[in-house]
């Protein structure tokens, strides 16, 4: 598969493979690997990077960070605590976009990662 989005116009949701420039270090995410996009598309028009949340094949402590996806080539997870820039001439191969219900649980794993939960507001005290 070649790469379908020679102007820097990737969406959100989509899964590329993204080629590494790194040496990892401790649990880094840096290995030649498919990622999930996970800017926004607005930004992705105009930037020459976009963020991403790699993805695995190995198996992965269950985390709410984490969630599985069968859109890439093989069963994987997608690791949201690992939010990563990835410059556009490093993205590679398209591979696959996640479903909309996987986009509902990538939503909620970078609301857990982010601390961006949304919580009832704390009545005054005295209340």
């Amino acid at each position: 598969m070649e790469n379908l989005n020679t102007q820097g116009r990737y969406k959100r949701g989509q899964i590329y493979f993204v080629k590494s420039t790194h040496k990892e270090v401790g649990t880094e995410q840096w290995a030649d690997r498919p990622a999930v996009i996970v800017s926004n598309d607005e930004n992705n028009k105009c930037s020459t990077a976009v963020e991403v949340c790699y993805m695995t094949t190995r198996p992965k402590t269950d985390l709410p960070t984490h969630f599985i996806t069968n859109q890439a080539l093989r069963p994987s997870t997608v690791i949201c605590e690992q939010v990563t820039t990835v410059y556009n001439e490093r993205i590679g191969e398209w591979i696959g976009e996640l479903s909309p219900e996987e986009m509902q649980r990538l939503d909620k794993c970078l609301e857990i990662s982010l601390g961006l939960e949304k919580t009832k507001p704390k009545e005054p005290p005295g209340n």
